[in-house]
């Protein structure tokens, strides 16, 4: 006689994820103020995602990635403004005056060699104060010779440069080259006087462009503050509406190996497989285990689904004393992009059954039981796969685990991070910073063309087979430090992936109690499976009891 129980709907669309309120969570605002505080960042979220229409969106998990993705169109704008102002300012200089360009290169040049020798100071002095090693001091050395040497090839370009400027004056106030009179004076004349007033207040412009972009990207960060913030999103951009609806779905469809992409690293991954046999306490002890197979299972791995779905839904919500605050419970079906042609984020009913029923095809449905916390910048994610297959129950777990963004985007949260302190900052960067973006604006402005090309190349019908068009990476995971900055970050992971797998376990053996099978080898399994604790696959460092995979190591 089974007991009856209540089946959830596996097959509704996912509630919406955390960070969807009108009230953004911390990863949103950390990773919005990203957007204006690092460019590469910015850049390769609008390029992997936004500009990507023909490959699925990665799942967003504790962050809203739409208000992210706003953030950095308008970042990007900025970005644009300031490269173009100074590749035409650069070009303005060459055409009207040569011996000015010329200048103004010799300039920024011993900027930065200023700012290089400043920076080496700074770090000889910390080195020597706080006892740093061979390896180290070495680095500073090997430093200090290379500002050395850029000190001398400076030097050199420098006397080639006003020797070059003082011959094309001369030149030029030459009044016909070789068949005038030359008159050495103007050329002098013009080399010190315009052209080097010129090129000084060039050089004033070159420093407050990036200066002042930079105070426009701060004022954008200071509305990222706590209480502050708020959804912007752009209602007239069909590209974000279509990412918005991409995230509502109860499919997955990824690219390369690891189908769980946006879920940070892995904790630990198992799977068990168990005969379905009948409870005979009475059966004679060389009754064949043949005989004691089910002659017809009497249950379906759809069923089985659904009551480990509900009784772990039963812990969420309320207080953290019975139930998971921040417990998330829902069915997923992944599904590999280069298996596919129909690029779509919804099944219906019929069709996650069948996937369920059939675990056959590239489709695998998972229940996925997510723990949000530290106000969204922990997501814990426990994956379970359950298939009858063979006369034999299958169970797997994969825990995954994804961290708080990068420390520098956490500036927003911080004393000082915002305001006045914060604007100076910004006036400070924008000068010590200006050689190296005067040199990188024509690059960017050469790589967003290519980008627009690339873009506007991509377009078009998708191909049916051999192109795989799954979610390659998550904005979440390119913003993430990949380090846990405190130790119960690395405890409550483990916490939280240890409760929802004993609870799994538990309503798994249930269910087969109730069923009248025999559930001794599970029993057995169970316990294994427990006691040796959570493992780490792949790289970092975690704090557990087991390591396994390519640069994994267990720290004590």
């Amino acid at each position: 006689m089974t007991q009856a129980y209540v089946q959830p709907d596996p097959y509704a669309v996912p509630a919406p994820r955390a960070g969807d309120d009108d009230v953004p969570t911390r990863p949103t605002r950390h990773l919005s103020a990203g957007a204006y505080l690092d460019d590469r960042f910015c850049r390769a979220a609008l390029n992997e995602v936004y500009h990507q229409p023909r490959r699925m969106v990665a799942p967003s998990y504790g962050f809203d990635l739409v208000t992210v993705l706003s953030h950095c169109k308008k970042a990007r704008v900025i970005n644009l403004a300031r490269d173009g102002a100074i590749v035409f300012m650069l070009a303005l200089s060459a055409c009207v005056s040569f011996p000015t360009f010329l200048l103004l290169v010799v300039a920024l040049i011993q900027l930065q060699l200023c700012v290089a020798t400043y920076r080496l100071i700074r770090d000889v002095v910390r080195g020597l104060r706080g006892g740093g090693t061979v390896t180290d001091f070495l680095r500073l050395i090997l430093r200090a010779w290379a500002v050395t040497g850029a000190f001398l090839l400076s030097t050199m370009l420098s006397f080639y440069f006003f020797a070059a400027a003082a011959m094309a004056a001369a030149l030029a106030g030459a009044g016909g080259g070789f068949y005038g009179e030359p008159e050495p004076s103007t050329g002098a004349d013009l080399l010190t006087g315009a052209s080097t007033a010129l090129s000084l207040l060039l050089l004033a412009v070159l420093c407050f462009t990036p200066m002042a972009a930079n105070l426009l990207k701060q004022s954008r960060v200071d509305t990222m503050a706590p209480g502050r913030g708020r959804h912007t999103t752009d209602a007239a951009d069909q590209r974000l509406a279509e990412i918005e609806r991409q995230q509502r779905g109860n499919v997955v469809v990824y690219s390369g190996y690891q189908p769980f992409v946006g879920s940070g690293t892995e904790l630990d991954r198992w799977g068990t497989a168990v005969r379905l046999v009948r409870r005979e306490p009475n059966a004679a002890a060389t009754t064949p285990e043949s005989a004691r197979e089910f002659p017809t299972i009497t249950f379906t791995a759809e069923e089985l689904t659904a009551w480990v779905a509900e009784r772990i839904n039963r812990l969420t919500g309320g207080t953290a004393q019975e139930l998971l605050p921040g417990l998330t419970v829902e069915g997923t079906v992944f599904l590999a992009g280069s298996e596919t042609a129909m690029l779509r984020n919804q099944m219906d009913r019929a069709q996650v059954s069948a996937v369920i029923a059939n675990p056959t095809t590239p489709a695998r449905y998972f229940l996925a039981f997510r723990v949000s916390s530290w106000q969204g910048e922990l997501i814990t994610n426990v994956y379970v796969h359950i298939a009858v297959q063979g006369r034999t129950l299958y169970v797997d777990m994969s825990s995954w685990a994804l961290g708080p963004c990068r420390s520098e985007f956490r500036v927003v949260d911080l004393e000082g991070g915002t305001g006045l302190p914060a604007y100076l900052r910004a006036v400070k960067r924008g000068i010590v910073d200006a050689p190296v973006t005067v040199a990188r604006a024509p690059i960017n402005l050469i790589q967003a063309g290519l980008d627009a090309l690339h873009v506007a190349t991509r377009r078009g019908a998708v191909s049916p087979t051999g192109v795989d068009y799954g979610a390659l990476m998550s904005v979440r995971e390119l913003g993430s430090s990949g380090t846990w900055r405190n130790s119960l970050i690395e405890h409550d992971f483990t916490k939280y992936a240890s409760i929802i797998q004993r609870r799994v376990l538990a309503a798994v053996l249930d269910f087969l109690e109730n069923q009248g099978a025999d559930v001794t080898e599970f029993r057995q399994r169970s316990v294994n499976i427990l006691n040796r604790g959570i493992q780490h696959f792949g790289s970092g460092d975690i704090n557990n009891d087991g390591a396994v995979g390519d640069n994994a190591k267990v720290t004590r």
